[in-house]
């Protein structure tokens, strides 16, 4: 198959040379039809090879791989980039500097670090994201130029993965200079403009400063609304943004109404499994529990509970905000036994996948702290998921009843650090 003259792909010699490769027992496949290599025959065939053609093998690897992820939000491609994973590690640790190396010989290496970083941030490994934004960063700013349209994009991925990964003064900074450097360089009405104008009214909020979040995102909604269309995926996220401003704000009536549109459309548009769609209604249960409509937050959250487990993953990070939050909802319910299970299944989850210290794996310690000594100290509310277009977007708020005392001030303290 390989020495053929054609340029074109054959299909026919393609699945001919699988099956020579199959009946010696070199590729597996699985029940889905996918292939996999044991790493025994990896390293079988890459061991004679001189070191040049190492190499050579190693960037054709690495750059098909890097092409491979689109930037399409269907949930066949989330499954698919969460597939990519491990082959994403094999290439990053083919080379002392990753796929940097691909510099040297000319490769858009900076746009293939991007693309590896979607996959490492949806699988939730938030600081293998956020370490390869940063290069790109670096890379970006020393060729292209600080105010480079992509440089201006890297810059804000990279403040997005910040607010993820619970550095949120960090991100709120970059976040200002880069909506300050498009309105200078692409106008006040331009769509990558009002992005990042939707991202640090996410960024405000995040800090305290909850007027000008809502402020901020009133005039994204309108403007996008006037550019882009009422259904435009940017649109219904911003409305959705202002959905949870106006909760905030006391308004929470006006912010049910808008999350029930958000929802409805988005099943219409994009499916009701879609990643998004499950983001909106995890978003819905919440707006239900601060209307009082304690029952239909809960059993909206098992819905999506279950969703998320089958399509995402149980240990995604989409799926541990929903189990953590039909906990509250138990727990409020009088359900404690199940509501203690499951918060004590997202603490050893969040410590293995996130770490001890990270701010989602601390409010979960937090809140299974106040189970043991009394379940009317906190509640709490979380929501973080993508958007279709915008790889990620986070979205925090928690109320508390009353600080705690004790055995849990230590966690209070850790919490009350992260949120400034």
């Amino acid at each position: 198959m390989l020495r053929q003259t054609s340029q074109e792909w054959n299909v026919y010699s393609f699945r001919a040379a699988l099956s020579i490769l199959q009946s010696f027992s070199l590729i597996n496949r699985n029940k889905n039809d996918l292939i996999s290599i044991h790493p025994l025959v990896h390293t079988w065939t890459r061991d004679p090879l001189s070191p040049s053609d190492q190499e050579t093998i190693w960037t054709q690897t690495t750059s098909t791989v890097a092409l491979s992820i689109q930037y399409s939000f269907e949930t066949l491609d989330y499954r698919f980039r969460k597939f990519l994973v491990p082959h994403i590690n094999a290439c990053l640790g083919g080379q002392n500097d990753g796929i940097f190396h691909l510099r040297d010989i000319g490769n858009d290496c900076q746009r293939m670090a991007a693309r590896f970083a979607l996959a490492y941030r949806e699988a939730g490994r938030l600081q293998e994201a956020l370490q390869l934004m940063e290069k790109v960063v670096e890379v970006d700013k020393r060729t292209l130029g600080k105010e480079h349209p992509d440089t201006l994009t890297s810059i804000q991925k990279l403040a997005i993965d910040y607010r993820e990964a619970g550095q949120w003064q960090t991100a709120l900074q970059l976040m200002e200079q880069v909506e300050e450097a498009m309105k200078r360089t692409l106008g006040k009405e331009h769509p990558e403009t009002l992005r990042s104008v939707h991202e640090l009214a996410i960024d405000y909020r995040e800090a305290g400063r909850r007027q000008e979040a809502l402020q901020l995102t009133e005039q994204v909604v309108e403007a996008r609304k006037k550019i882009l269309g009422e259904e435009h995926l940017d649109t219904l996220l911003s409305i959705q943004n202002l959905a949870f401003e106006y909760s905030e704000a006391g308004r929470r009536q006006e912010g049910l109404q808008l999350m029930e549109q958000v929802v409805e459309t988005r099943k219409r548009i994009l499916g009701e499994e879609h990643r998004a769609t499950l983001w909106s209604e995890h978003s819905l249960a919440i707006h239900y529990d601060k209307t009082g409509r304690q029952q239909e937050a809960l059993q909206l959250t098992e819905q999506v509970v279950e969703a998320r487990k089958r399509i995402l993953g149980k240990d995604h990070p989409d799926t541990f905000q929903s189990v953590h939050n039909l906990a509250i909802y138990y727990s409020e319910a009088g359900r404690r036994q199940e509501a203690l299970q499951l918060t004590e299944q997202v603490v050893e989850a969040r410590k293995r996948i996130l770490g001890e210290e990270h701010h989602d794996t601390l409010r979960a310690v937090y809140f299974l702290a106040t189970m043991n000594e009394t379940p009317e100290i906190v509640t709490e509310t979380h929501q973080q998921g993508p958007s279709p277009g915008v790889e990620s977007q986070a979205q925090h708020s928690r109320r508390w009843k009353r600080k705690p005392n004790g055995s849990l001030a230590r966690f209070w303290k850790k919490l009350t650090q992260l949120s400034t």
